[in-house]
């Protein structure tokens, strides 16, 4: 399986085989919130798609074709399949952690 990754301002999503058993599905459709501007990475049409969550993992099913947007971004067309959402993290090396890159 060609792999499709898409990277979206701090939100990475990837295209993964199956969606893991026991996902709970969610009501939220946005992907990431903006701390500061209050913008959003989001699907065009949410009805296009539902989110899922396991152990702290969010996934997606995207069932049409659907521009993924953002205000500070360009729209991008994620294709129909299962993929993996990945909140994008940076290396402090001064606090020696692992920190969320914000939008």
């Amino acid at each position: 399986m060609k792999q499709n990754i898409h990277r979206h301002g701090d939100v990475l999503i990837k295209q993964i085989e199956k969606l893991p058993e026991h996902a709970k599905k969610l009501k939220d459709k946005v992907l990431a919130y903006g701390e500061v501007t209050g913008h959003s990475h989001r699907f065009e049409n949410p009805d296009n798609i539902d989110r899922y969550e396991l152990d702290g993992r969010l996934y997606l099913l995207v069932y049409q074709p659907t521009p993924l947007i953002h205000e500070e971004h360009l729209p991008q067309v994620i294709l129909p399949g299962i993929y993996e959402q990945i909140q994008e993290k940076e290396w402090n090396y001064i606090d020696k952690e692992a920190t969320r890159v914000v939008d």
